[in-house]
């Protein structure tokens, strides 16, 4: 399975796996913000539990199986960005299910390390490049360019002819059909959220810099190369990963993690009778050094989801019903911890206890892909496969930083004579219009049609998973070319402020 189109495959696939998941968890949101707190659709997430199905798999079945799966697959795919938000649940979260299903039954198979981790990030080098291209969106799922992510989808199909039956000659694929129940746990659990990791952070790196206050374009400039320089490395010598060299590595990447959000956060008074909040300014050269700590230690959780996955090899898809129902679970929990941390005020008290704790999922997840290696054997990349991509890699990377570069510096904004400013203040109430769709581009004409010179926004603080990753401040911005600067950061758990003027702003 390790050749070039298998890679092509891995890396379609993932990325349109993290586009629907994107969207089921955006809409679920969306949807309930407009009712101020959560009803029915909040069970959407019930679609990350779909590894129970497995239950009907008593049998190794056939790749042919596995290809009518991947078809539906990307057949409701192509369907869900061309969805109003109320269907876009269920086509988003359905997507999901088949892709949980397909990835149990093509890991009873057996996945090979080296395929799953240059697909991964190739997937991660085009999601840089298509966001880059939509100013934080997916120009793949919005507007007429949706047919990118048509293209995506019948390439996609195409390809789901790879899926072959295990080649036992691959050395980086023993037989695991004999390994214990908990290990499939640990594995199942690892891989997820390694997922968790992948989803929540590093698929979106406008997050980070409203995590940060970082500028993207610097976040993109050390994401790429590193990701390109993984495989090199990689693939230059034979290594042999070690137990304890993954768990220092693991411990490094979450302990920079969480200082980054630590460093950033506030902590909000539990009473309007406390002492008052300064809400300071963390960039700094120590804040910009820790981000760029963080990325360039993010491998890590590429490397993390390629062992797991490969390690999730059983006799019968069955086995892994239990074990990947639970780390659905386990994932569905992360996600609705993350939201809270936000949304506490509105949604009940449960979600309380995640006030001031926006640190707490990642600690959890980080927890979770590390701890497994406490029982796990020496980990080997199949350095000869690795060697194939090393060019193609470094020249997807390249694209992606180049398109990144061009698209994202920042022009002067033309400077009116005028005699008055003209001073607009908008509640864009999350990009979100009536119907619970993004809103972005009508939101856009109506201040274009007003023409200000400074625009106060409030409720902007989409660049974060309920929001789909997105920044509608820096996609204002880039589309009206203005200076901005931006409210509290999202790692506080405030709704978001910012301020956009023709003018600099100091």
């Amino acid at each position: 399975m390790n050749n070039n189109k298998t890679v092509i495959l891995v890396a379609v696939l993932l990325l349109i796996f993290m586009q629907q998941l994107t969207m089921l968890i955006e809409s679920v949101y969306m949807l309930n913000l407009l009712h101020i707190g959560m009803d029915a659709r909040a069970l959407a997430v019930l679609f990350l539990y779909a590894g129970i199905l497995l239950f009907f798999f008593k049998k190794k079945i056939g790749m042919k199986t596995a290809r009518v799966l991947g078809l539906l697959f990307l057949g409701v795919s192509m369907t869900s960005s061309w969805m109003p938000t109320e269907w876009r649940i269920f086509t988003s979260g359905v997507s999901v299910a088949l892709f949980l299903l397909l990835l149990g039954i093509r890991a009873a198979h057996g996945i090979a390390k080296t395929t799953w981790l240059v697909g991964a990030i190739f997937a991660m080098l085009l999601s840089i490049a298509l966001r880059a291209l939509g100013a934080t969106q997916d120009i793949s799922l919005t507007g007429f360019t949706k047919i990118i992510g048509v293209l995506f989808a019948v390439a996609g199909a195409f390809l789901l002819r790879e899926f072959r039956e295990r080649d036992p000659r691959e050395n980086d694929r023993r037989e695991n059909t004999g390994r214990s129940g908990l290990s499939l746990f640990a594995s199942s659990v690892g891989f997820m959220c390694s997922l968790f990791f992948l989803y929540a952070l590093l698929f979106t790196q406008a997050v980070i810099s409203r995590w940060s206050g970082v500028d993207v374009r610097l976040i993109h400039a050390v994401l790429a190369p590193t990701l390109v320089g993984a495989v090199w490395l990689l693939a230059r010598r034979d290594m042999l990963l070690h137990p304890p060299l993954l768990l220092v590595w693991n411990a490094v990447f979450l302990a920079a993690v969480l200082f980054v959000i630590l460093r950033n956060s506030v902590s909000f008074p539990v009473s309007v009778d406390a002492a008052p909040v300064i809400v300071r300014d963390a960039t700094d050269v120590v804040g910009t050094i820790a981000v760029g700590l963080m990325l360039l230690l993010s491998p890590v959780v590429l490397v993390n989801s390629a062992v797991y996955i490969a390690a999730m090899t059983v006799n019968k898809p069955s086995r892994l019903a239990p074990p990947l129902a639970f780390a659905g679970f386990v994932f569905s929990l992360l996600v609705f911890m993350l939201i809270f941390t936000n949304v506490w005020g509105y949604v009940g008290e449960v979600s309380r206890i995640f006030r001031n704790k926006f640190y707490l999922p990642f600690l959890l997840a980080g927890l979770g892909m590390t701890l497994p290696y406490l029982r796990a054997k020496s980990v080997r990349f199949d350095k000869k496969g690795l060697r194939k991509f090393v060019a193609s890699a470094a020249i997807l990377g390249g694209v992606s930083l180049a398109v990144v570069l061009a698209l994202e510096s920042m022009p002067p904004a033309v400077s009116k004579n005028k005699e008055a400013l003209t001073v607009m203040t908008y509640n864009i109430q999350q990009g979100v219009n009536v119907s619970g769709a993004k809103n972005y581009d009508k939101q856009l004409q109506v201040i274009r049609r007003i023409d200000p010179d400074i625009l106060c926004l409030q409720e902007n603080d989409v660049a974060r998973i309920s929001g789909g990753g997105s920044d509608v401040v820096r996609y204002f911005a880039e589309k009206m070319k203005y200076y901005s600067y931006y409210g509290p950061k999202t790692v506080t758990g405030t709704f978001g402020t910012s301020i956009l003027s023709r003018y600099p702003l100091r």
